[in-house]
């Protein structure tokens, strides 16, 4: 039976809003209790009390489209959203809709996946100063590695150009690139800084690229998701939850063409759960043979839930500049010794248990040690003194992709895409060089 357009929409709409994605009010309020512990199991702790964990952490809508489905089951969807009233009365009225259900599902975890990335908008204060202090003075390696790049394929020669940053929040990639510029090519540029967290970028990043010589008129702020790049240029539709909301999509239209390099460090670009808009908007923005310049991070337990330690040590996600190659498993325990010990403090006892629980294991599975080791880890950090954290052990960020899924989107929408970079890489130790990947994918 033929389905009427105007049923499936409705029918649509009522999936995303079951998913909790409908509208703009957080999404441990619209969602079902069922649904969001199934996305979000550590989001009781409330939105400040656990922050950031509460929508940073364990949101499992924001992997990477491709994956969310790995680590959220969708016969599991399924059945508790034909448990929502607004989608069980029009299928009822309207049973053909079923056929439609899983593709509605997909839609409606990607707007929920694009939601959550909206955490930053409600960061505190404290935070945002910490992570403010964390790059005055001392710009991240990687950020002056993205700067080399820049500067090299702009020579120096002194004309307009323009350069677009994602995800600034503070300013810590586009101060390094701009720094790395001469001071006569600097008073030409112009500089568009795009990030949810407007505050913070006027803030701190502005005023940053003002001390660097950057006139204030050359510089614009657009406080939106990148996404909202690719609903200006056609690439997506408007997120439901977005709906009645500005998303300055003429500011974004009037740089079709005209970019000269896009930037992006430990951005927006890798909480994207879809990939496919980001990308098509970037080609858009960038003149012809324009740069994309990435950095990010990722490894293997953002694949899938149960990794295999013998199989990371046997597979290379890259190599170091000296030529060793880094194993998935070099980047898996930097990463989580990362998290562990530098983000969360925890005592150099719990990173060792975790990896030689790890390394014992023919498979593992991080969320249940997380979940069997949570009161263990917590009274190590009592007996030291220090302060417990909100929601404890729920620190994993699982949207974090590794090179070679980006690699393999940028090449799909066209992109030259030039070696994958770890500048920083210690094959054989804890670093979190060996995660740090950087790459340029040049508009053909």
């Amino acid at each position: 039976m033929p389905i009427n357009p105007k049923v499936n929409a409705r029918f649509r709409r009522a999936v995303v809003g079951a998913l909790g994605a409908r509208t703009k009010r957080p999404l441990s309020q619209e969602s079902p209790r069922a649904i969001q512990r199934m996305f979000h199991p550590s989001s009781k702790g409330g939105h400040f009390r656990a922050y950031p964990q509460f929508q940073m952490f364990h949101e499992l809508s924001k992997l990477p489209a491709e994956r969310v489905f790995r680590f959220v089951k969708m016969e599991d969807i399924k059945r508790e959203v034909l448990k929502q009233p607004g989608v069980a009365g029009i299928v009822s009225r309207h049973p053909e809709l079923m056929e439609g259900l899983e593709a509605a599902i997909r839609e409606g975890v990607r707007e929920r996946g694009i939601k959550g990335g909206k955490f930053w908008i409600k960061a505190p204060k404290s935070y945002i100063d910490q992570i403010v202090k964390g790059g005055k003075g001392r710009p991240s390696a990687m950020n002056e590695k993205a700067g080399e790049i820049i500067s090299s394929r702009f020579g120096r020669v002194v004309k307009p150009r323009t350069i677009l940053d994602i995800g600034t929040f503070a300013g810590g990639t586009v101060s390094s690139v701009v720094r790395q510029l001469s001071p006569r090519q600097r008073k030409v540029l112009k500089v568009v800084l795009v990030d949810v967290a407007g505050r913070t970028v006027r803030n701190h990043a502005v005023p940053a690229l003002v001390a660097l010589g950057v006139p204030r008129r050359n510089i614009k702020v657009i406080p939106a998701s990148f996404y909202s790049a690719a609903v200006a240029v056609g690439e997506m539709k408007r997120p439901l939850h977005e709906s009645g909301q500005k998303l300055f999509l003429q500011q974004f239209r009037q740089l079709v063409g005209k970019v000269d390099a896009i930037t992006a460090g430990a951005a927006t670009i890798n909480f994207a759960t879809d990939l496919k808009p980001y990308l098509r908007s970037i080609q858009t923005l960038l003149k012809k043979d324009g740069v994309f310049v990435n950095w990010d991070w990722g490894s293997a337990e953002s694949m899938r839930p149960v990794v295999r330690p013998e199989a990371l040590r046997k597979v290379p996600i890259g190599y170091a500049n000296d030529g060793r190659p880094i194993s998935h498993y070099d980047a898996y325990v930097s990463f989580m010794n990362f998290w562990l010990t530098n983000s969360f403090g925890y005592p150099e006892a719990v990173r060792n248990k975790f990896i030689a629980d790890l390394n014992a294991s023919k498979k593992f599975n991080s969320f249940e040690w997380l979940k069997e080791n949570a009161e263990w880890a917590e009274e190590q950090r009592r007996v030291l003194g220090k302060r417990k954290v909100a929601g404890p052990l729920a620190y994993r960020n699982r949207a974090y992709r590794t090179p070679s899924s980006m690699r393999r989107e940028a090449v799909a929408e066209g992109f030259e895409v030039g070696k994958t970079m770890f500048p920083l890489a210690k094959p054989g130790e804890l670093d979190t060089g060996n995660v740090n990947w950087m790459m340029v994918m040049k508009k053909k």
